[in-house]
């Protein structure tokens, strides 16, 4: 069976419609068109909606203790870079706890002088989905500019784990 030869315009409309996971496992896969379809649609439409955050420590040695307060820094996606659009730009800053949000600052400024290595686990969430936990190499922090995040690369990391289809879908179903 043939694929239909629509206007790109259309196939991007119908692609809104399509769930993120099956654009970024199946869909780019197709052909050519679909895969600039996919890109353009999850660039647009599903990345903005994502959240990455990071839990740490806020005491003050280098081993947790069980008595340490645990906090976190959570990034909201702010824009697409101009100079280079394989990054997102991850800048809306939410500390936990609330209490202790200058502490958890100090921290945070503490771990992008240090740098991130790949050893970081992260949690990224894509919104209403749940929330996984995966390392993302490319990722720089800035304590002045958040996070700049390869999408692609939180994609891929967010999307591995298996997909799930329906149970039974009707296709499935005339099989049996």
């Amino acid at each position: 069976m043939a694929i239909p030869s629509l206007p790109t315009e259309i196939w991007l409309e119908v692609f809104r419609y399509v769930d993120p996971a099956d654009i970024w496992l199946s869909l780019q896969h197709v052909s050519k068109e679909f895969h600039a379809c996919a890109r353009d649609t999850m660039q647009a439409e599903v990345v903005p909606n994502f959240l990455i955050s990071l839990s740490f420590t806020l005491g003050s040695g280098t081993r947790a203790r069980w008595y340490d307060i645990r906090g976190s820094i959570t990034l909201g996606f702010s824009s697409m870079s101009k100079h280079n659009p394989q990054y997102a730009l991850f800048d809306k800053v939410h500390l936990l706890p609330e209490s202790c949000s200058q502490r958890a600052w100090e921290k945070w400024n503490q771990i992008c002088s240090a740098g991130v290595g790949e050893s970081l686990d992260w949690r990224v969430a894509l919104k209403d989905g749940p929330v996984r936990t995966v390392k993302m190499s490319k990722l720089i922090i800035s304590h002045k500019h958040g996070a700049w995040c390869d999408w692609r690369e939180m994609l891929d990391a967010y999307f591995k784990f298996p997909h799930v289809p329906a149970r039974n879908p009707v296709w499935q179903r005339d099989l049996v």
